[in-house]
């Protein structure tokens, strides 16, 4: 691969020396026919009057200036066409070279890791002790040659406790709403323990495959799900950390040749061992003959074939999750499990309010309780929940806490009540300034 783009980087880098001898010869030639005209029009001028050959000398001159304007924008353009080409191919090459030092300094470790394990062996062997060796297959995957990134260290995987899955498996039942997400969720965690439990008796278990897509609108609980997934396998020993690393496109995709291969090798290090959530991953299939985004798509499809020590959720907008199957069919045969996160309803608001409150230590006084109700009814009945959900109640309950504090600050010694409870009056205020806001975006949009 590296002595075909250095094969390219020659040929574009001659081309773009021709260009330039082009555009010189290109300019000799118009001068030196600027030039002979005027020797020409001289000659003339023996014979005949100024006036009788002005138009031809204007004309002839004019033409030739044209042509030569035209003819240096053509090289121009031309020029700059080679300049860009041979600048991404440059900058591939120096993102190849980045990779195969970091995989030169990752060997030498590995290398040396060896050395130090056989010495500690051989010191063992002189000692009379019997040498151990590591056959597990974590060791094995971790020692293999792979294309990603690798870990220095071995997996630990955690023991399968009880109670801790039955704590995630609680908090997610807790979830308000979501009621097919959480029986989709339960579903998935029957299937996976399932396969661990035919492992333990020898059965026959196929590679398994646990991405997912979450599909719903934002402030839905996808984020959480997805934390408390990542603290679920590694709880079962599926995934060796347990972490979740959340990314967006600007996170993954790069600008150039050999940007974005970069990017997600450095995010694809961070997320082994637990799981990488990509939110808005509809955004990675932008039809557009200069992006990166299908770069990205490729390299997570390969991930997902070959990566064991990964989990890989596709997060967005039901409709626009369902197109990205349609844009690469790799995705729908490596992401088998799809959980759908609804709207929350009215009263799921409500509860989501209550659970902020109490979180936040604030209580709301009965008039005021009464009033934010009846808003969340009317901003559910227009549709302004619906875009961001349980995030809606809290950005509207943090708008009152605004109200609150604007009250309290000035107050000297406020009683441990006060600075409690929010009123009729904050939450009044907080909602004209909710509907104020809410106005204004409108008429930007319509502007």
């Amino acid at each position: 691969m590296s002595r075909i783009l250095e094969t390219e980087k020659d040929i574009l880098s001659s081309k773009l020396q021709q260009t330039k001898m082009e555009k010189m010869l290109l300019t000799a030639f118009f001068s030196m026919g600027g030039v002979f005209s005027l020797l020409i029009f001289g000659i003339f001028l023996t014979k005949f009057s100024l006036f009788s050959i002005l138009p031809y000398a204007c004309f002839t001159i004019l033409s030739l200036f044209l042509a030569y304007l035209w003819v240096i924008k053509k090289t121009s353009s031309h020029q700059k066409k080679v300049a860009t080409d041979l600048l991404d191919v440059t900058l591939k090459i120096e993102a190849k070279e980045k990779i195969a030092e970091q995989e030169r300094i990752e060997e030498s470790m590995m290398a040396r890791l060896q050395r130090d394990a056989e010495i500690s062996a051989r010191k063992n062997e002189l000692r009379g002790h019997a040498p151990k060796v590591n056959n597990s297959p974590s060791y094995h995957s971790f020692c293999s040659s792979s294309s990603f990134p690798k870990e220095f260290t071995e997996p630990k995987k955690q023991p399968e406790t009880k109670s801790e899955r039955a704590k995630i498996e609680a908090q997610i039942q807790e979830l308000v709403g979501l009621s097919e997400a959480k029986a989709r969720a339960t579903k998935f965690m029957n299937f996976v323990q399932t396969q661990n439990k035919r492992k333990k008796m020898d059965l026959q278990v196929a590679p398994i495959k646990y991405h997912m897509m979450f599909k719903g609108a934002p402030g839905t609980g996808k984020t959480t799900l997805a934390r408390l997934f990542a603290t679920y396998m590694h709880s079962i020993g599926a995934l060796s950390k347990g972490h979740l690393v959340e990314v967006d496109r600007s996170d993954i995709v790069g600008t150039y040749i050999g940007h974005t291969e970069d990017k997600m090798g450095k995010i694809l290090k961070q997320a082994k061992g637990g799981i990488l959530y990509i939110d808005e991953a509809y955004s990675l299939a932008i039809n557009s003959e200069n992006d990166y985004g299908k770069v990205a798509i490729d390299i997570l499809i390969k991930v997902m074939e070959d990566e064991p020590d990964m989990m890989v959720i596709l997060s967005g907008y039901t409709e626009k999750m369902n197109k990205l199957y349609k844009v690469n069919s790799g995705f729908k045969s490596r992401v088998p499990h799809n959980i759908i996160f609804d709207n929350y309803n009215v009263e799921e608001l409500n509860q989501i309010s209550d659970l902020f409150l109490s979180k936040w230590q604030y209580q709301m006084e009965p008039k005021a309780e009464e009033k934010f109700n009846e808003f969340i009814q009317l901003s559910f009945a227009q549709g302004d929940t619906l875009d961001s959900n349980g995030r809606w109640v809290r950005n509207s309950l943090e708008k009152i806490k605004m109200e609150h504090a604007e009250r309290m600050g000035p107050k000297e010694n406020p009683t441990k009540e006060e600075l409690m409870t929010l009123t009729l009056t904050d939450v009044e205020k907080a909602i004209i300034l909710i509907n104020k806001e809410n106005n204004e975006e409108k008429l930007s949009e319509t502007v």
